[in-house]
């Protein structure tokens, strides 16, 4: 078996028939579609049963169980050398396997030493009777991506390795499975893993291959425990009570009561480098890269924390007092990190300094004329359904991509 695509689910059918459909509709023949059932009640099951494919492998959890357990029991199930997470809300194109495929046995990197090919995706909503597209439109369309090198140049908010967008081997998955323990931790088992990933391919000084067009679709749905949790903290705080070992608190943020998306986020990311142990990143990354790699985290992380503590304030004024403390501890890790460059670091206040200027002279402008270059390079389309949405994305890999 070359490929599994895997497909954990949990009480939600009328999402689940899209995301099978997807699945079973491949220009590929040698794969398997697990279904992992964490539902509360018979209905995805029923959804299941409903398909008349040899390739649909159906498996349910004993009882509800959090996320994290959840994909380990349905990675559990997975016969194939390839690996693929298919959320329940989400799908794939005709062309996805294909495309994996024809990467996989390119050459680009030798197969045998090949264990990670990630990929981009297209963000699929509603609006009122149009379904709209939306990606990045990239120049590059196939690069290699040197392990090390991503670790020590992004924050760990761009590392592009999750596996709902990557194409893992299973070695890889059973290696981390037998170093760590497990292969998913919380919150997030997707963020995790793929920290956990990227760091044991820049250990092996390995490279992996990066798709920079889009050939599966995320769904903005209002249901996901991502984005239907964006600025909803009852629906955060509802995730976390999934984990039976869940004490009312986050585990490394400052924040710890404060149960938002991006604060959750944090704590995930924090959560990753003490998995994999902060002395080990630095011996890896060098001391310096690592201060720079953890700035570039932090900082990141209060500003979208603020952005979405202002978006909550807007129907709720309690999180007004959340906006004053995140605040004043950003304000307060800032003035750490320029005494520490003021002491040892002087290549850092330079930064921090010509930073500033470059951002007064921004908002010099106006605002209409302040857009970054990703927005700029973000395309929109419109169609009447989401048949025309997924044909127009497979027209994009097929213009992108020689399938000969």
């Amino acid at each position: 078996m070359f490929f599994s695509i895997i497909i954990p689910t949990r009480d939600r059918p009328h999402l689940l028939k899209d995301a099978i459909n997807s699945a079973l509709n491949q220009e590929f023949d040698d794969y398997e579609v697990v279904v992992s059932d964490n539902s509360s009640n018979d209905e995805s099951k029923k959804i299941v049963l409903n398909f008349d494919s040899k390739r649909l492998k159906y498996y349910r959890t004993p009882y509800p169980v959090d996320m994290c357990k959840s994909w380990e029991f349905a990675l559990s199930k997975a016969k194939g050398k390839w690996i693929l997470f298919l959320g329940d809300d989400d799908l794939l194109t005709s062309k996805t396997l294909k495309t994996y495929f024809n990467i996989i046995k390119s050459g680009i990197i030798d197969e045998e030493k090949l264990k990670i090919v990630a990929s981009s995706w297209a963000v699929l909503s509603q609006k009122s009777n149009l379904y709209e597209i939306q990606f990045l439109q990239n120049e590059k369309k196939i690069k290699i991506v040197d392990a090390k090198e991503m670790l020590i140049e992004r924050s760990m908010l761009q590392i592009d390795i999750i596996p709902h967008s990557s194409c893992i081997r299973k070695e890889l998955y059973d290696f981390i499975r037998k170093k760590y323990g497990r292969v998913f931790f919380k919150w997030a088992p997707d963020l995790t893993s793929g920290f956990i990933a990227l760091y044991e391919l820049a250990l092996s000084h390995e490279k992996y291959i990066k798709i920079e067009f889009p050939i599966w679709i995320a769904r903005a749905s209002k249901e996901s425990y991502g984005y239907g949790a964006r600025s909803n903290p009852e629906k955060v705080r509802e995730f976390f009570s999934q984990f039976e070992d869940f004490e009312g608190k986050l585990l490394f943020s400052p924040f710890k009561k404060l149960f938002t998306l991006r604060n959750g986020i944090l704590d995930t990311l924090l959560n990753s480098i003490h998995i994999v142990g902060e002395e080990n990143l630095k011996k890896l990354m060098g001391e310096d890269n690592f201060r720079r790699f953890y700035r570039n985290t932090i900082r990141r992380s209060y500003m979208d924390i603020i952005r979405e503590l202002e978006d909550i304030s807007k129907y709720d004024k309690e999180y007004i007092k959340h906006i004053r403390i995140v605040k004043f501890h950003f304000i307060m890790w800032k003035i750490r990190n320029i005494l520490y460059g003021i002491v040892r670091e002087r290549d850092y206040v330079k930064e921090v300094i010509q930073s500033r200027a470059r951002r007064f002279i921004k908002n010099l402008k106006k605002a209409d004329q302040q857009l970054e270059v990703s927005d700029e390079r973000l395309k929109s389309f419109q169609f009447a359904s989401i048949k025309d949405a997924i044909s127009f994305i497979e027209s994009q890999i097929a213009e992108v991509y020689s399938f000969s």
